[in-house]
């Protein structure tokens, strides 16, 4: 620091040493003050440009004075010169136009105004915004500026439309599981079934359903391809080296899930049939099960062909395997659905178009 010395003018006019040492002192005193004015400014430029978070000054007017280069980022920007001079509430369309317009009003008006909407870059990317305008007072009186920060929550956003639909989805699926349970339960029941009998076949079919739902909960409730669902829902009826199931693999095809259910429930039917009744009565039975294009190729097929069994008689009554088979599952697959009663051994087949699947 430089010593202060006071003295008298000079005759001559001239500054004393006194006069020479405080002017000195001063300008120091003022480079010193710029350039720390010029290191905070930079540093809070700094700062700002860190940000992932789009940050605009607005005039009272809501044009643009100022942008950081997260925003430039964000709005997909070449330059800070692309935004600088524009009227930031025509940036946005629609209802969101509206929340802007209003936003701006009331930060004008003092307060701090809030909204989310989407918007579009520069580029014409689609985005979802959180938005925060605040007044910004330079001396404490009206409202000089104002402070716009935007955050990104497109991600988000996707996030939380994918939950309401899995929340809908699940809850339709539920309500459908609590439906077929309450039928198999009211097929399963009725006489001439004895109460042992019906709490055997209820808790078979029950379980059959849990498996059903295990399969397409694995594709995240999309749906499941055809031979997974076969292979899965025969699986607990299929021993090790057994080769009395021949499954003949088709192309590729996905069902929904709701077919995928009532498909499973169905081979479940026709593998208990045939284990009490059918062709796996006998050593040398086999049920031969396949899927795919008909010959002409507008149309797709599912077959079930028992061999080698005792010779089939039509039944005297429909049971809920039958009507389970015949009508639920066609019904679902807006389909044909046939059991033939063929006496060499049971055939089902279903044919359905690619467009009802």
């Amino acid at each position: 620091m430089a010593d202060i010395s006071f003295g008298s003018v000079r005759e001559d006019g001239e500054l004393s040493s006194s006069d020479i040492d405080i002017a000195s002192l001063n300008a120091a005193t003022i480079a010193r003050e710029i350039s720390d004015v010029e290191d905070a400014a930079g540093f809070l430029a700094t700062l700002l440009d860190s940000s992932a978070d789009c940050i605009k000054v607005l005039d009272r007017q809501g044009r643009i004075l100022y942008v950081n280069n997260g925003g430039v980022r964000v709005l997909e920007a070449s330059s800070p010169g692309q935004l600088i001079g524009r009227s930031w509430p025509q940036m946005w369309s629609g209802a969101e136009l509206a929340h802007a317009a209003q936003a701006l009003a009331r930060s004008l008006d003092g307060e701090v105004a809030r909204f989310r909407g989407p918007s579009r870059t520069l580029q014409g990317s689609q985005r979802h915004w959180d938005v925060m305008l605040a007044p910004i007072r330079l001396h404490g009186g009206s409202v000089d500026f104002v402070l716009a920060t935007a955050r990104d929550i497109t991600d988000q956003q996707r996030m939380e439309v994918q939950r309401e639909l899995l929340a809908r989805e699940l809850n339709h699926r539920v309500k459908n599981i609590l439906t077929v349970v309450g039928a198999i339960a009211q097929q399963t029941l009725r006489p001439p079934a004895t109460l042992a009998d019906a709490a055997h076949d209820l808790n078979a079919r029950i379980l059959a359903l849990a498996q059903a739902q295990s399969i397409f909960t694995a594709s995240n409730l999309e749906g499941a391809e055809m031979g997974s669902v076969v292979e899965k829902a025969l699986a607990p009826y299929n021993r090790p080296h057994d080769r009395r199931f021949l499954i003949r693999p088709g192309p590729e095809l996905f069902i929904s899930p709701s077919q995928s259910m009532h498909l499973a429930l169905a081979i479940h039917e026709l593998a208990t049939n045939a284990l009490k009744y059918g062709a796996l009565t006998t050593d040398d039975g086999t049920v031969s099960v396949g899927w795919g294009p008909l010959a002409e190729g507008t149309q797709l097929q599912f077959e079930w062909l028992e061999r080698g069994g005792p010779p089939v008689l039509p039944p005297s009554r429909r049971g809920f395997g039958s009507k389970l088979i015949e009508r639920a599952l066609a019904a679902e697959f807006r389909s044909k659905a046939r059991l033939v009663f063929a006496p060499e051994g049971l055939e089902f087949r279903l044919c359905w178009s690619p467009a009802s699947g």
